[in-house]
């Protein structure tokens, strides 16, 4: 039986709009993710690509979503598995995948994001650390309880998670309503009192990132955040219609870890990636990525700037035992949310570990464009300057 993960809610009193799953390049996810073990010259336990087109669709989904490849195909959203079964068997699905989702789990009503006043300004946690300098702290006039209280709260509702392999994202409560994404690509808008679905909008790839709702210039509020396969959308909070979405990093494994920033219009992005879990296979061709911060006209999705915690590009440096060719600097993704320090005009990021020897981590002003680039361990803090 698959494993069900849940968002529960505990005592707090705070129309479904569906997009369709985003088109998907099946023969790009299989190069990317899936050649390097059933593409290949040598005497591979795994089936290869021509094995493969001889299965139907339904069983190479079978197999990805609960078989023998679930492990790997963990990271793949709903709609990346079924484009790789399609392209793989070379054949459409003889009956479309069923909504994992009944009909009684959504909202009787569409009751709006409460707007008396700021919804932001109401009780709410929004985003991943609540405000632009990530304190993750809730006082008690907006949480609405006391310390003392927690102790004798009881569970109010729960919500499963439909099909889903991995667990959710962080919820973020803002006007009576919860954002919450799951590895599936599948973002809900719940009710904070009943647990009901306003909407949920499907997207290319799994999301990790906690939600940013903010203001829109044109009125309303959005939601923003990024997938794994490194897109950021701006989504209408109120319907879950797709306002803009743009990709800020083309490399095959780039991701989106962190909540994106909303600071005076503009979304400050952090991008990671999953290259270093390539890295035990001695095969593969490792490793090119560089971390980054990306800034955003919230507005538009238009790229402000974007800058790499690793200066250089990867060059060719040496070759493994089996003769597979190393490249480097690579590494020092941007794993978690920035933190804006108006006063000092400036923007925190953390980076995570280099996956190539000898990788240095630039900390860049970005005024100016000059790095000073010093030698430092693989994890490091840097200090850009944004505005």
């Amino acid at each position: 039986m698959r494993t069900r993960f849940w968002i529960s809610a505990w005592c707090v009193s705070m129309g479904l709009a569906s997009a369709p799953a985003y088109a998907q390049d099946g023969a790009v996810l299989f190069k990317n993710y899936c050649a390097v073990c059933h593409e290949t010259a040598d005497k591979s336990p795994a089936p290869q690509r021509d094995a493969l087109s001889q299965l139907s669709p339904e069983q190479i989904l079978q197999s990805l979503e609960k078989g023998t490849m679930k492990a790997q195909a963990a990271e793949r959203s709903r709609a990346q598995r079924r484009a790789l079964a399609e392209y793989l068997s070379g054949k459409p699905f003889a009956i479309a995948p069923s909504n994992p989702i009944p009909k009684s789990a959504f909202c009787n009503s569409a009751s709006p994001v409460r707007s008396s006043g700021d919804p932001l300004a109401g009780p709410a946690w929004n985003g991943w650390g609540v405000t632009i300098t990530n304190s993750r702290f809730e006082p008690a006039e907006a949480a609405g309880m006391t310390a003392d209280q927690v102790s004798r709260l009881k569970l109010r509702w729960a919500f499963g998670f439909p099909g889903a392999s991995t667990g959710g994202t962080q919820p973020v409560v803002v006007g009576g309503r919860i954002y919450v994404a799951d590895a599936e690509g599948d973002l809900f808008a719940l009710d904070a009192q009943t647990g009901c679905i306003h909407w949920t909008t499907e997207v290319e790839a799994g999301v990790r990132s906690a939600v940013t709702i903010g203001k829109r210039a044109a009125g309303g509020f959005a939601a923003y955040f990024g997938d794994q396969a490194a897109n950021v959308y701006a989504v209408d909070a109120e319907s879950g219609k797709v306002l803009w979405k743009v990709k800020v990093d083309d490399y095959s494994r780039a991701a989106i870890t962190g909540a994106p920033q909303l600071y005076a219009g503009h979304l400050y992005v952090p991008v990671s990636s999953r290259e270093e879990s390539q890295v035990g296979d001695p095969k593969y061709l490792c490793c090119a990525f560089r971390g980054s911060v990306v800034a955003l006209d919230a507005a538009t999705g238009k790229q402000i700037w974007k800058t790499f915690t690793i200066a250089e590009t990867a060059k060719p440096t040496e070759k493994n035992s089996l003769g597979t060719q190393i490249s480097g600097p690579s590494g020092a993704g941007v794993w978690d949310a920035p933190t804006v320090d108006v006063k000092r005009n400036a923007l925190y990021v953390g980076t995570g570990n280099n996956y190539s020897p000898g990788t240095a981590v630039a900390a860049c002003p970005i005024e100016s464009r000059q790095r000073a680039r010093t030698r430092t361990r693989p994890t490091s803090i840097s200090a850009l300057r944004p505005f």
